[in-house]
């Protein structure tokens, strides 16, 4: 969208993607600069009412179809002398790019933490193998009763569930290996 206005005569002109975007006409336009905007959208109508310049600017903007971003630039209109005889205001919906960067992000996040759940689980495997080992060990060379004092077939039923904890979380940080099947084209 782009809005005009004229600082001799208050002038304010709108482009047609202004106020599809705005949801406002001319009239409204005009009438929100001269109070300030609205409560609602503040930021958006401080910028076009000041009488300062902005660079790509990212401003929450709520219309009746929900929240949207908008990215707003705003610079003086000059003559051919170089004085200020307007201002230029332009901005585009930036919705779906915020969106889109955000999820973006959050996979990026995702990813680190699988990474360091593969790490962490090869560096638990590790010690838990040795563990194992020393505890089948001694297993095997417990007398019956031994092994009840020590409770040796629960720890062990518990190093074997750690173990497959360890091997779920190494599935997960592995990507799968593609499902091929056979598919006619004609089909």
């Amino acid at each position: 969208g782009i809005i005009t206005i004229n600082d001799k005569t208050s002038e304010i002109l709108l482009n047609t993607s202004a106020i599809k975007l705005l949801n406002k006409n001319k009239e409204q336009v005009k009438e929100l600069v001269s109070i300030q905007g609205d409560e609602v959208n503040e930021e958006f109508w401080r910028i076009l009412s000041s009488k300062k310049t902005c660079k790509h600017t990212k401003v929450p903007f709520s219309t009746p179809g929900g929240q949207r971003y908008l990215l707003v630039s705003k610079t003086e209109q000059l003559n051919q002398h170089h004085c200020v005889i307007g201002w230029i205001m332009n901005f585009i919906d930036i919705t779906e790019t915020d969106e889109l960067e955000k999820r973006m992000h959050q996979s990026e996040k995702l990813a680190v933490v699988g990474e360091m759940a593969a790490g962490a689980a090869h560096e638990i495997r590790n010690p838990l193998a040795v563990v194992h080992g020393f505890l089948s060990l001694m297993n095997q060379s417990f007398s019956v009763q031994h092994r009840e004092q020590y409770d040796m077939p629960l720890i062990m039923k518990e190093i074997e569930r750690i173990n497959v904890i360890i091997e779920e979380m190494l599935l997960l940080s592995k990507p799968g290996t593609p499902i091929k099947k056979e598919t006619y084209l004609e089909d």
